[in-house]
C-alpha cells in the first residue's frame, strides 16, 4: 500500500492516455461553493438522524402514559432503532460502491422519513417497534454513505474536517430535536415529535436531490462511457473543466471495480489487501464506540445516583454535548495539519482517562459539569478522528462497503454499552469499578490502531502534497 491512501487516490497518473485525471486538482484546488454545499448537506442528514434516532426517547413519557406500557416494552421500542441501523449498515450501505453514494442516500432518505410519517399512525408497540427497525435500517444505510460523500467532496486539507463535520450531525441533531420536542409537546402529543422529525427529513430529501451530486471519485472508480456525462456534470459543479473522455487511469480502476464486482461486499474488504485494514477498523469501532456509548448512556443516571434531579443530571448531559461537539471540530481543524492516526490515539487514551477521572468527582454539579464536558471533548473529538481514519483507510471502490461493516459493529458496541454496565451496577459494582471495565475498550481500540499502523505501512498525514499527473 502507499503512504496515504487519500494522496494515492487523486495520483492516478494520465500518462499515454491524452486526458488528464481531475482529482489532482481537485484535491489541491480551493473548494468550490458546489462542493461546500455538499458537505454542508452532509451535515443536516445526519443532524436529522440525530433527531430521528433520539425521537422516540423524546416520545417515550406520552407513549407509557397512552398505552400503559412498561419500561421494558419502551427498551424494546428503542433497541430495535439501534437493531436497524446495525442491519442498514450491514446490509444497505455496501450498494454505494456499487450504485453510488447519491442513490443509495436518496432513497435511505426516503424511508426514514415514510417510517417517522407512519408512526404516528400506530396504535400499539409492536408496529411503531416494526417502525423503529425500518427507521434504523435507513439511517444505518445512509451513515456511510454520508462519510464516504463528505471526504469525497473535500479537498485533501479538508478531508479531515469533513469527517469531522459528520461526527458533529448527531449530536447536533439530538440536541435541536430536544428543545423541537420540548416546545412541541407542551401543546401536542407524542405523535407530533414523530411528524416533525419525519418532515425534516423529508425536506431534505427533497433538497438534496439537487444539491447532493455524486462523487468525483466514486464516478471515476466506475468508469464507463455512460457515466461521462455525469462526471461532467460535476466536474462543471466543482469549477473544473469537462472530459472529452475518460483517462486511461479510470478504465483500470473500472476493470479492478469489475473484478472485485464479482464478489459481493463483504468478501471484497476481507480480501488479502484489506483484511488487516477491515479487521482493525471492526475492532476499534466496537471496543472504543463501547467506551464512548458507556459514559452516554448511563451518565444522566450516574449523576441522579448522586442524589441530584432529572433535570440537573439532563443539564449535565448538555455540557458533554457542547464541549463534544468543540473536541469534534477541533480534531477536524488540528487534522489539516497533524497525522490523523496520532490524534485518534491521543482523542482515544484520553476518551478512557476522562471517564475514569469523572467518576472520582466529589459530588458537586459545578464539577461533574466540568467533568461531563472534558469527556465530551474526548469522546466527540475521538469519533471525528476514528471518522477520519475510516475515511483513509478504505480505498474509494470499497469506502462505503468498509466503512459500513465497521459502523455495524459499533453499533454493536453500543450495545454492549447499554447491557454491561447495568449487569455491574446491579452486581454492586461501584461507578469507578464499572469506568474502569468499560476503559479497557480504549486500550484494545488503541492497540488495534498501532497493529494497522505497523501492518500496514501507514503513515497517514493530513495535508500531504498531491503532484498533478503530467
Amino acid at each position: 500500500m502507499t503512504d496515504s491512501v487519500w494522496k494515492d487516490e487523486g495520483d492516478q497518473g494520465a500518462a499515454g492516455s491524452g486526458e488528464r485525471d481531475p482529482r489532482p486538482a481537485l484535491l489541491t484546488s480551493p473548494m468550490s461553493l458546489a462542493q461546500k454545499i455538499g458537505i454542508a448537506m452532509t451535515l443536516l442528514i445526519t443532524a436529522a438522524d440525530g433527531f430521528d434516532i433520539l425521537a422516540a426517547s423524546f416520545a417515550a413519557p406520552g407513549i407509557m402514559a397512552e398505552w400503559k406500557v412498561t419500561h421494558a416494552t419502551i427498551g424494546i421500542i428503542l433497541a430495535m432503532n439501534l437493531v436497524g441501523m446495525g442491519l442498514g449498515a450491514l446490509l444497505i450501505s455496501p450498494l454505494a460502491d456499487r450504485i453510488g453514494r447519491r442513490r443509495t442516500i436518496l432513497p435511505c432518505l426516503l424511508l426514514v422519513s415514510a417510517a417517522m410519517l407512519l408512526s404516528c399512525l400506530t396504535t400499539g408497540p409492536v408496529e411503531l417497534a416494526a417502525l423503529r427497525l425500518v427507521t434504523g435500517l435507513g439511517i444505518g444505510g445512509m451513515a456511510a454513505p454520508t462519510l464516504s460523500l463528505a471526504t469525497e467532496y473535500a479537498n485533501l486539507k479538508s478531508r479531515p474536517l469533513a469527517a469531522a463535520v459528520i461526527s458533529i450531525g448527531m449530536p447536533l441533531g439530538g440536541m435541536f430535536g430536544g428543545a423541537t420536542a420540548s416546545w412541541l409537546l407542551q401543546s401536542h402529543d407524542w405523535r407530533a415529535v414523530f411528524i416533525a422529525a419525519g418532515l425534516i427529513t423529508l425536506s431534505l430529501g427533497v433538497a438534496a436531490t439537487a444539491l447532493l451530486p455524486e462523487s468525483v471519485d466514486y464516478l471515476m472508480s466506475r468508469g464507463g462511457e455512460r457515466n461521462l456525462a455525469t462526471l461532467n456534470r460535476v466536474l462543471r459543479r466543482f469549477g473544473q473543466p469537462p472530459l472529452s473522455h475518460l483517462p486511461a487511469s479510470a478504465a483500470r480502476e473500472a476493470a479492478d471495480g469489475g473484478r472485485q464486482g464479482k464478489r459481493s461486499g463483504g468478501p471484497a474488504i476481507f480480501a488479502r489487501g484489506l483484511r488487516a485494514t477491515t479487521i482493525a477498523m471492526i475492532v476499534i469501532n466496537f471496543t472504543q464506540m463501547m467506551t464512548i456509548f458507556y459514559f452516554m448512556s448511563w451518565l444522566p443516571q450516574m449523576v441522579a445516583d448522586m442524589k441530584f434531579s432529572g433535570a440537573d443530571a439532563a443539564g449535565v448531559s448538555i455540557y458533554q454535548n457542547m464541549f463534544g461537539i468543540v473536541g469534534a471540530v477541533g480534531v477536524g481543524l488540528l487534522g489539516r495539519r497533524l497525522p490523523i492516526v496520532p490524534l485518534a490515539l491521543t482523542m482515544m487514551a484520553g476518551t478512557a482517562f476522562a471517564i475514569i477521572l469523572f467518576t472520582l468527582l466529589p459530588a458537586n454539579l459545578a464539577l461533574l459539569k466540568v467533568g461531563a464536558g472534558f469527556e465530551g471533548l474526548m469522546a466527540l473529538g475521538c469519533s471525528a478522528a476514528i471518522y477520519g481514519v475510516m475515511a483513509r483507510a478504505f480505498p474509494t471502490a470499497n469506502r462505503s462497503t468498509g466503512i459500513g461493516i465497521a459502523y455495524a459493529f459499533g453499533r454493536l458496541g453500543s450495545v454492549a454499552a447499554a447491557v454491561v454496565p447495568g449487569v455491574l451496577f446491579t452486581g454492586g459494582w461501584s461507578a469507578v469499578a464499572v469506568a474502569l471495565v468499560m476503559s479497557i475498550g480504549s486500550v484494545v481500540a488503541i492497540s488495534a490502531l498501532l497493529w494497522w499502523r505497523a501492518d500496514s505501512g501507514h503513515r497517514l498525514k493530513a495535508a500531504e502534497p498531491v503532484p498533478s499527473p503530467a
